[in-house]
């Protein structure tokens, strides 16, 4: 960028002449390449890794292997319309098998997926450390199936649901969902579909979206701050909102966190989170997420940028 001046932009460096970006690339291949340290790989940096090769690319790379924080979260949707009681949307949380999930999609546990408490993440402004009963919910069949009992569901309780059939790994996570599940006492009806199941969750008016009672959202922050966490996800009649939660109160107080002076905003935010979450359970986060990043041994600074889950590309550099 030949118009480009240090002296008006100290926040960026006019390092790597260029980036040639890739995508689509089959991960097997990109995995031996970043492990093979041959003129390929070496200037090159890889924004994922396949689960089967972390302990290779561990102890291979070293310092060049960043875990990196990302401001993610993986949630469940309950319909708040038809599943009305806070203990069937705890007994799923309770019925959901997190690391069966994680390793038939491709993760790997407590690296590229970790236990999730809030919607708001880790290093996120105003985060609130609580625990919605008391101690980290994890896959626990008969506490799902007291809850259900306590609901007045002994017989059990139906859930209907759409999986990506498209995609071997969605369709090897449905399993592991639909084992738990029904291991917990629900009784589960898995819709297959051929296209995004976004594409079924925002239409209001799709005939299979009315016939499902959970569904889903993976969701990024814009930027580091819970304005784009709680609203997006739980605000009546916003696009991603799912669940369909919709509670006149917390709208309210949405608005109000958007008043107050920007320096209060973070603490009332993480508080709403946790309000929203112990009060009524609308949303089930069932991960924080993590990226691995690889770089090759030419690259300097090799590190990542948490506010965007994302390598440090303005910090990157080639080494001659």
């Amino acid at each position: 960028n030949d118009q480009w001046a240090a002296e008006s932009d100290p926040g960026r460096h006019q390092y790597a002449d260029e980036f040639v970006f890739k995508f689509n690339q089959d991960q097997a291949k990109v995995d031996e390449i970043m492990l093979s340290d041959n003129a390929d790989s070496q200037a090159a940096l890889a924004t994922s890794l396949g689960s089967d090769k972390y302990n290779d690319a561990n102890s291979q790379l070293g310092d060049r292997l960043v875990q990196q924080t990302s401001q993610c979260v993986n949630t469940l949707t309950p319909d708040y319309t038809k599943i009305t009681e806070i203990e069937v949307r705890k007994a799923l949380a309770y019925a959901y098998p997190y690391e069966d999930v994680w390793i038939a999609g491709g993760e790997v546990p407590g690296v590229t997926r970790v236990p999730a408490n809030s919607i708001m993440p880790p290093g996120m402004a105003g985060k609130k450390e609580f625990q919605v009963d008391g101690e980290q919910i994890t896959y626990d069949p008969e506490k799902a199936k007291e809850l259900l009992a306590e609901a007045g569901y002994e017989d059990g309780y139906e859930i209907t649901m759409v999986y990506y059939e498209v995609d071997p790994l969605a369709k090897a996570t449905q399993d592991q969902i639909t084992k738990g599940f029904e291991a917990s006492g629900f009784k589960v009806t898995a819709i297959p579909v051929q296209e995004s199941p976004y594409n079924i969750w925002l239409d209001p008016d799709n005939k299979v979206n009315k016939k499902l009672n959970l569904r889903g959202v993976n969701w990024c922050s814009d930027w580091p701050a819970g304005s784009t966490m709680l609203p997006p996800l739980l605000k009546g009649g916003a696009v991603y909102n799912t669940a369909l939660f919709d509670e006149p109160s917390i709208n309210d107080e949405m608005d109000a966190i958007n008043e107050l002076p920007l320096e209060e905003q973070a603490d009332a935010w993480g508080a709403l989170d946790e309000k929203i979450m112990t009060e009524y359970f609308p949303i089930i986060p069932t991960a924080f997420r993590n990226e691995l990043f690889a770089f090759g041994t030419k690259i300097g600074n090799p590190t990542g940028d948490g506010s965007i889950g994302a390598p440090n590309y303005k910090d990157l550099y080639v080494m001659q």
